[in-house]
């Protein structure tokens, strides 16, 4: 064999070697934002939002083959709430049927919108029509929501609900401010066509805006939420639901309790949720906060499915502005993601965290836009790969993804 022609099929080989191991992004256009991820039985999902003057599409696509399949639209509305921290999640029922939820527009409110949600029984390909979760029709605020599933297979979903909030009259809702009362959080058990079961309060004073976590546990189901005291103390509270009991009965979930008193006193929403991780009955609770003006993210672990959590470990490494996510490892261990402030820029990082205190060395993944408008962050572990996503806003909005192998985040400090 000539010698060319055996550098050239060296070559090729050795190419087609490295494109083996990387992994394609999915199919977004320009004005793309918000994405979300699922992964479950080995697939991994992605929804987000695509806007122009003339449209606004929800849109859902997963991974088949190592390739990202075409777009299907969920829904599209003029009167879609599109927001920065709450924005919809997918929820597999197992089989071929998912779930969606998505924030709709009720009125002319700046808070008037509703949770509504959409079935798939083929795996994305269709799409129902969207139904509203809540009974009440209350010109008021309802989001941040998280699905969860028991032991027994009953399907559920925690949101929080501003009905008791709502303004007395549609004019005093044209105004960017919250009524007089109090958020609360809400939960309902449902089946993959109906919503008819009963919805119940889990806790009658919760923080306005921050997202909501759940986990299911070996035994159980946990739900970590921001909560919001008399004096305006705002730590992140965990509710457990024991099996064996309804899901449709406050009595079946256990008393809110913090998970650390961080003794953060706060006169306003810092619009930052938590993340729960686990597996069996090990958990991790990852969170933002700023007691004394020093902003901190934290992760707490407990090996009781949330009875009990250790002293919290800091996350972060200088001064966090939080979004966090996290995603938990085979070896037991959670990779965290939150942005960092750094001089005039900041970063998105991760960094792995061990529930006997070591930590990897964080890891840069991007700079991003510190504005509302680059969203909150999300990862899913797939195929021994870390897939994050995020939105970079501008003239042409746009969803970046990058694919992260995890040796990358294997090295301690």
């Amino acid at each position: 064999m000539h010698p060319s022609y055996l550098v050239l099929i060296l070559a090729i080989i050795f190419i087609s070697q490295e494109k083996k191991g990387q992994l394609p992004s999915p199919p977004v256009s320009a004005g793309s934002r918000y994405p979300n991820l699922l992964v479950e039985n080995n697939h991994l999902a992605m929804t987000w939002f695509e806007a122009n003057e003339t449209e606004k599409r929800l849109l859902f696509s997963e991974m088949k083959n190592g390739e990202w399949i075409a777009p299907t639209t969920i829904a599209s509305s003029k009167n879609f709430f599109m927001n920065w921290a709450d924005f919809p999640s997918l929820y597999s029922l197992g089989g071929d049927t998912l779930a969606v939820h998505y924030l709709e527009k009720g009125g002319s409110g700046t808070y008037d919108y509703n949770v509504k949600i959409s079935f798939s029984y083929n795996h994305g390909k269709n799409w129902s029509n969207g139904i509203i979760v809540h009974k009440d029709s209350s010109h008021g605020e309802h989001g941040f929501v998280s699905f969860y599933r028991t032991k027994e297979n009953t399907h559920g979903m925690v949101w929080l609900d501003g009905r008791f909030m709502a303004p007395e009259s549609e004019e005093e809702t044209s105004h960017d401010e919250h009524g007089g009362g109090s958020m609360h959080l809400y939960s309902t058990s449902f089946s993959a066509k109906t919503f008819e079961r009963n919805e119940i309060i889990l806790d009658n004073r919760v923080c306005e805006c921050c997202p909501t976590s759940s986990l299911q546990t070996e035994n159980g189901v946990l739900i970590a939420y921001r909560d919001r005291s008399e004096d305006e103390v705002r730590n992140i509270n965990i509710l457990r639901h024991e099996n064996g009991n309804s899901p449709d009965s406050r009595a079946g979930w256990s008393e809110p309790k913090p998970i650390h008193d961080d003794k953060w006193k706060i006169p306003g929403c810092p619009v930052n949720g938590p993340t729960l991780v686990g597996e069996g009955k090990n958990v991790a609770c990852v969170w933002y906060t700023a007691p004394d003006n020093s902003p901190e993210v934290r992760i707490a672990f407990s090996s009781d499915e949330g009875k009990n959590f250790s002293s919290p470990i800091r996350v972060d490494d200088s001064l966090s502005l939080g979004r966090v996510h996290a995603v938990w490892l085979d070896d037991g261990s959670v990779l965290v993601s939150w942005l960092e402030q750094v001089e005039q820029i900041t970063e998105l990082r991760i960094r792995k965290i061990y529930s006997d205190g070591r930590k990897t060395q964080s890891k840069t993944i991007s700079e991003i836009d510190a504005s509302r408008g680059s969203g909150y962050p999300k990862m899913a572990k797939f195929t021994g790969k870390i897939f994050i996503v995020w939105t970079q806003p501008g003239k042409e909005t746009s969803v970046e993804t990058k694919w992260i192998e995890m040796e990358d985040v294997r090295r301690e400090k």
